[in-house]
């Protein structure tokens, strides 16, 4: 995974939710002010994590996994980051997210697969992580969304809502219009279902898709006034309205094909008036006189966050790369007073 800062994850499989501890502090963020010299700029390097006696730091380049490491029976690497509780299930796929109800409570929810082969539980896991030491999963939720999420599955803290789309083996034709949503406002360990509801199809009172949407990556505006989220099949972002979280419906959509590109994940300005979505992109082999396909669009969004009938999605700008591939996300940060995007790739440079 490749991730780069401008100005302005396939193989995740995991069979067990960790919670863990880290010291490390981003340079780059946490202690930029106190690394800036007086007057100066702010310092381009990161100054190297200094491991503790139990860690197991990497060995050879950054992510590398020697074959023979592996064979070995290799057990991961680690650096001021120490494992402190687990809850073991069935398996786990693309995404986690938590809602925390102050210090008292705080509960977490991942993702699995829409495979039933050899599991007992099907569904999205609520655990309750209060206590770092023994996290404990208290139920499951089984609504359609719900079975397989993929990347979608997200908590909006200020509206107390989680929400997931159907996002069946990725929605590559498999999944579904259906976007799910919770209450967790009562008890983040017992999410109390508002919906299952088809959106994007026009049956709802909302805006006709091109094509039956499938769910993929999602993400929330800041307010929890709108969930947007990315269709990889038809290569389209689609904005639904959550003012009634009872009744999402989807106002708006941004057909990428209409630039020649393709979406998967996103992010939204603090202010709603900007989404950052992500244009994925693999060429099979690299090929100088290809033009630079993978990267970010800058969409204007202000008319959504508004509720402008017939609210429309435009282009601000685009930021396009050829040394990298699959665009994954984005991550909106302030450095220093300054706003910048994180962008990250899952895959490399041309292959």
């Amino acid at each position: 995974m490749k991730s780069r800062f401008v100005q302005g994850h396939r193989g995740k499989t995991a069979a067990t939710l960790f919670i863990a501890i880290s010291s490390f502090a981003l340079a780059g963020l946490g202690v930029a002010d106190k690394a800036k010299p007086a007057g100066g700029p702010i310092p381009l390097t990161v100054p190297k994590a200094t491991c503790g006696p139990n860690d197991h730091p990497e060995t050879e380049l950054q992510g590398q996994v020697s074959a023979a490491r592996r064979a070995s029976g290799f057990t991961g690497f680690n650096c001021n980051l120490e494992l402190i509780g687990q809850s073991r299930g069935d398996g786990a796929n693309w995404q986690t997210t938590q809602f925390s109800e102050g210090a008292h409570r705080v509960c977490a929810y991942h993702g699995t697969a829409f495979t039933t082969a050899g599991r007992t539980h099907v569904g999205v896991p609520v655990i309750d992580i209060t206590e770092r030491g023994a996290p404990t999963a208290q139920g499951y939720l089984s609504t359609t969304s719900m079975l397989d999420p993929w990347e979608s599955l997200k908590v909006n803290e200020r509206r107390k809502l989680l929400a997931a789309t159907n996002a069946h083996n990725g929605g590559f034709g498999i999944g579904g219009p259906e976007l799910d949503v919770y209450d967790l406002s009562e008890d983040c360990r017992f999410p109390q279902v508002l919906g299952s509801i088809p959106v994007g199809t026009g049956a709802n009172g909302g805006v006709i898709a091109p094509g039956v949407p499938q769910g993929h990556e999602g993400a929330w505006a800041p307010d929890g006034l709108t969930y947007y989220f990315g269709d990889n099949l038809h290569q389209t972002y689609h904005a639904v309205d959550m003012t009634d979280p009872t009744k999402p419906k989807e106002i708006a959509f941004f057909d990428m094909k209409t630039l020649g590109l393709s979406s998967h994940g996103l992010s939204v300005s603090d202010d709603g008036n900007r989404m950052y979505g992500v244009a994925p992109f693999v060429p099979s082999v690299y090929d100088p006189a290809t033009p630079p396909k993978n990267g970010f669009v800058i969409l204007d969004t202000s008319e959504v966050q508004a509720r402008v009938p017939n609210a429309k999605i435009k282009v601000v700008s685009q930021f396009l790369f050829k040394d990298g591939s699959t665009a994954q996300h984005t991550i909106p940060v302030k450095i220093d007073g300054k706003p910048y995007i994180i962008h990250v790739d899952e895959g490399d440079s041309g292959t």
